[in-house]
């Protein structure tokens, strides 16, 4: 169903997203885990490598624009373009809100809300590569803000 579709996912080395990692890897999707953790992402390459699907980890930090600029170019250089591209990366306080820092505060904003949607540089490259089209497009609506469906359509 996604045979040769690349697929980029934050936050893709734990949790929710591994499993979409591993949802698209096994549905024969290209899939680019993009994670802050390093360890677990490389683990998580070499056991889908293993297993002969087409999988590439990016070490990536969604707060900071050069991580993301660098993914993306890395992206392209190794696979020539991207489909779709899933913002799953998160951070969360276990604590309440009144017990909250000031910097944990902007640094769950900049990771939850900023981070990937809030740099130009991905967006971009999807309507460059004409990911918005098939699977992509349907993600896009479903899924993104209106900014991004209107991406989309233009």
């Amino acid at each position: 169903m996604f045979k040769d579709l690349v697929v980029v996912v934050t936050g893709g080395a734990q949790g929710i997203g591994k499993g979409i990692v591993l949802a698209y890897a096994r549905n024969g999707a290209n899939v680019v885990i993009a994670d802050v953790n390093k360890e677990l992402g490389q683990q998580l390459e070499m056991d889908l490598l293993a297993q002969g699907h087409s999988v590439l980890f990016v070490e990536t930090d969604v707060t900071k624009e050069q991580d993301i600029v660098s993914l993306m170019q890395k992206v392209v250089d190794h696979f020539g373009t991207i489909h779709i591209l899933i913002n799953n990366a998160g951070k969360f306080q276990h604590k309440s809100l009144y017990d909250l820092t000031l910097d944990e505060w902007n640094d769950m904003i900049q990771t939850n809300l900023t981070s990937f949607s809030g740099y130009p540089h991905p967006l971009k490259e999807v309507k460059a590569s004409g990911g918005c089209h098939g699977i992509g497009k349907e993600f896009f609506v479903q899924a993104q803000s209106r900014f991004r469906t209107q991406l989309c359509e233009a």
